[in-house]
């Protein structure tokens, strides 16, 4: 009867962590440290890719909102952030003072890590600037876009 009662608990608790994982497979996300504090953990993820254009948006419970554009995607590899080719947007855009881009003197880079059928994967980090001075280094960011079905 215990052997019964131990293979039926078994076989519940695989279940449970296959269907986990699927569900998780089927979530996009987008989140990153900023300045070493603070975080975006974006709750909504959409994106794009037309040719050799990719575009990843995330947007943080906070209304703080990280954009990323690729406009030489070419699949896995590491891309420098090089505007106005590839480049990251952080801030909050119903605030004109905490707006943050790629420009000529940032740094970072974009790495696509995974490709499926189904989903793009990547990382990203990198110090970006306000137009009115003052810049936002970003860190462990990472990302993963789901494609429509």
């Amino acid at each position: 009867m215990k052997k019964m009662l131990f293979l039926l608990v078994f076989a519940v608790s695989v279940s449970a962590i296959y269907s986990c994982k699927k569900i998780k497979d089927l979530v996009g996300y987008l989140e990153c440290e900023i300045d070493g504090g603070g975080s975006v953990k974006a709750l909504q993820v959409y994106g794009t890719k037309i040719d050799s254009v990719l575009i990843v948006n995330g947007s943080g419970i906070l209304g703080k909102t990280v954009t990323i554009t690729l406009s030489n995607y070419g699949g896995v590899g590491v891309y420098n952030i090089t505007p106005p080719k590839n480049a990251v947007w952080f801030g909050t855009p119903s605030s004109p003072t905490d707006l943050f881009g790629s420009d000529s003197t940032s740094t970072g880079t974009i790495t696509i890590t995974d490709v499926d059928g189904r989903y793009i994967d990547g990382t990203f980090s990198g110090t970006l600037v306000a137009p009115s001075g003052g810049s936002k280094t970003l860190t462990n960011g990472k990302f993963r876009f789901i494609s429509p079905l």
